[in-house]
């Protein structure tokens, strides 16, 4: 069911579906909430699963700026609050997962029992000294001209862009896959998405990471047109507490190609988190109850 909050101001849309554990999931750029409608539906058995639409996407489509990682991750930070929220599982789908990490660095993660990466690099434009961004080596100084095709031609830009998303030689599994994620592209603001891509451009979280404790999933598309299997091995490097799972069979959007593995995957996870936040606090309790002094 989707509702709204408004947070500093903004209108800002969410859905809110299931009991028990909450799983808040935050979308990539030029997507929406919508996004996770069936691994919601597929997961409320069993979890509380929240997602929210950006400011400037979907339904918080004429949301006010700024438009930004700091932005989105203060909106998603105050969100959580205001649903009060605690012991979440963090799903970040590629963009998505930047704003986790921007929250993490701003407000830590007292709120959180555990990560979920799906396809995601800390830091997406290369350079000589780092070569884990995106698969065509793009680097920032690129990014101007990239900027102008998408504000000149944001039909031709999204026509280009979305077909990456996917694994290759799908076939008519990936043109209905397609399909559906081109009317949602085509549907943003180009100005909107422009200022979220250079604000996303400008993140390097690679120092942050080693510092993150919450137990982390790391999903990798195994034909992933985005990110190579570097990316997902650093992280699993830098992520003292991470596991990886590869999708052999998806690109840039296990939980769309692989719905099914996805689910499963997820669940389980958030199950041994929930298991071991649930050990933690009764170890805690118990801790408490023998400092109790009786005096007489």
């Amino acid at each position: 069911m989707q509702k709204f909050v408004t947070l500093n101001g903004a209108k800002i849309a969410y859905s809110d579906v299931g009991q028990g554990t909450p799983i808040v999931c935050v979308h990539g750029w030029a997507m929406n909430k919508d996004t996770f409608t069936d691994l919601a539906h597929n997961l409320s058995n069993e979890f509380r699963v929240i997602s929210i639409d950006l400011a400037g996407h979907g339904a918080s489509r004429n949301t006010s700026g700024p438009y930004t990682i700091e932005r989105a991750a203060d909106d998603v930070y105050l969100l959580c609050e205001a649903l009060d929220l605690t012991n979440i599982i963090a799903l970040g789908w590629s963009m998505g997962m930047h704003v986790w990490w921007e929250l993490i660095s701003r407000y830590g993660e007292a709120r959180l029992a555990g990560l979920v990466i799906e396809d995601m690099s800390p830091k997406i434009y290369n350079t000589d000294e780092w070569k884990y961004g995106t698969l065509n080596g793009r680097t920032i100084d690129g990014i101007d001209d990239m900027l102008d095709d998408m504000l000149q031609d944001w039909t031709t830009f999204s026509y280009r862009l979305v077909p990456r998303i996917f694994a290759k030689g799908l076939g008519g599994k990936w043109a209905a896959l397609a399909e559906s994620a081109m009317r949602d592209t085509l549907d943003n603001t180009p100005e909107i998405m422009a200022s979220y891509w250079r604000s996303m451009a400008a993140q390097d979280y690679r120092a942050l990471l080693p510092n993150i404790k919450s137990p982390t999933l790391i999903m990798r598309g195994g034909l992933s047109q985005l990110y190579g299997s570097g990316v997902a091995d650093y992280l699993q490097q830098e992520l003292k507490n991470s596991i990886l799972m590869l999708f052999a069979q998806s690109g840039h959007a296990p939980h769309i190609e692989q719905p099914e593995q996805f689910t499963k995957t997820l669940a389980n996870f958030a199950v041994g988190v929930q298991s071991v936040v649930k050990k933690s606090t009764q170890q805690s309790v118990n801790t408490k109850k023998g400092d109790h002094h009786v005096q007489v």
